[in-house]
């Protein structure tokens, strides 16, 4: 059945590091106003970290007022900015010299400092250190969150423009990605480099549509989709999955002979189909741009959607112009970053998404299973009383603010 939290977890802190396992974050209870992890219960610190609710709730009812960290999960990285070491003057240098990052999810720390939560490509090592006041919190490090406690007394918040609950992650710019890892993130991943959970349609529609601008015909698209899904995709898509791909992209007319590639609005949105993949929506019906939060399908603003498609469609023109040394390629790819400068060519492209196949989603797709109940700490199948993590799949645009405990 559904139960309501106990009264112990109706604390502010407690009812925090649930939202933040639910959205697969993991978590660690760390002493109260302090950011080293509580050891009577997390006796390996960040290695204990986990997004399970039933530990969250047992940690949190031992300690109530336990302060919380987030284990950075994998694809993420944290900018961790600290005034005091002269972080604000090393940032405000870079982005005087490389422009202005991207707005992302933001935490103000209850030192004054800023954290900031960027996306970061799979597999890519990223050093500890920017500059003076600049740290780096990747995969197997942790950050205090709200609404905890500094030593000092003051929490820490989300920014207002910067809550998780209303953005996600912005992907880290290429400079910034590039000053972290030396200039590794301009070169190409391995090809036989895994494809973790979550990239898997996105990385594999990519593949698709550079297969179909290159001529080759969908059975030979589907094929080689099948191969690459079950030599690197971990674990492998539904076989039927991977053939609704190919199926896809094989629908549209590969570029034309002496053409290196698809070229304006519609060129940018068969790009942007790969890269946005399960994260966006058109719904017809509403008129409106969907997103992903990890949990539910949101509303969010055309504006929003454009600024992501922009970045996105940067870094990834970036990153190939770097794959490259063909005179004609860079100038081509030149011409494309430019080109994702001009709003109009951004909505434009947005404007040929409306109608892609797995983005266009009729009012009688969404919340079409009348048996999923969607809760705080998965879904729920009210046939069989399961409980299965979230999944965009399921189009669900409603969420019960409360927590599943089968045995209550």
């Amino acid at each position: 059945m559904v139960a309501e939290l106990p009264d112990v977890l109706t604390t502010e802190l407690a009812m925090a590091a649930l939202r933040y396992a639910a959205r697969g974050w993991p978590v660690l209870p760390l002493v109260p106003k302090s950011k080293e992890p509580l050891a009577r219960l997390v006796a390996h610190g960040v290695k204990d970290a986990t997004a399970d609710p039933r530990t969250v709730h047992a940690w949190w009812e031992m300690e109530p007022t336990a302060n919380i960290g987030i284990a950075v999960p994998t694809g993420l990285f944290v900018l961790d900015v600290d005034p005091r070491a002269g972080g604000n003057e090393s940032l405000a240098e870079l982005e005087r010299k490389h422009g202005p990052l991207p707005a992302t999810i933001e935490c103000l720390t209850g030192g004054g400092g800023r954290h900031l939560y960027f996306r970061v490509p799979h597999g890519l090592r990223l050093r500890g250190k920017l500059g003076p006041g600049l740290d780096v919190k990747a995969n197997g490090s942790y950050v205090v969150a709200p609404p905890s406690l500094h030593p000092s007394g003051g929490p820490y918040v989300w920014e207002v423009s910067g809550h998780p609950a209303d953005v996600e992650p912005a992907p880290a710019p290429m400079w910034l990605l590039d000053l972290l890892s030396d200039g590794q993130a301009a070169r190409p991943a391995a090809d036989d480099a895994p494809i973790p959970e979550g990239e898997r349609n996105a990385t594999l529609t990519s593949l698709a549509g550079a297969m179909r601008r290159k001529g080759m015909s969908p059975a030979a698209i589907e094929a080689a989709l099948l191969a690459e899904n079950a030599a690197r995709c971990d674990p492998p898509l539904d076989k039927d999955e991977v053939r609704t791909i190919a199926r896809s992209v094989g629908r549209y007319d590969p570029a034309p002979a002496g053409e290196p590639d698809l070229q304006k609005d519609y060129g940018h949105a068969t790009v942007l189909a790969g890269l946005f993949g399960n994260h966006y929506r058109w719904a017809v019906h509403r008129g409106a741009w969907m997103i992903w939060n990890g949990q539910v399908w949101r509303p969010v603003p055309e504006e929003a959607v454009a600024k992501v498609a922009a970045d996105e469609l940067r870094r990834h023109y970036a990153t190939e112009m770097a794959a490259t040394t063909d005179k004609a390629a860079l100038q081509d790819l030149g011409k494309k970053v430019t080109e994702t400068c001009v709003y109009s060519r951004i909505t434009g492209a947005l404007n040929f998404l409306k109608g892609w196949p797995g983005v266009l989603t009729l009012a009688e797709e969404w919340d079409r299973d009348p048996w999923l109940l969607n809760v705080r700490n998965g879904t729920l199948d009210l046939r069989t009383c399961a409980l299965r993590p979230h999944a965009p799949a399921d189009l669900l645009t409603q969420i019960a603010s409360v927590q599943y405990d089968p045995n209550a």
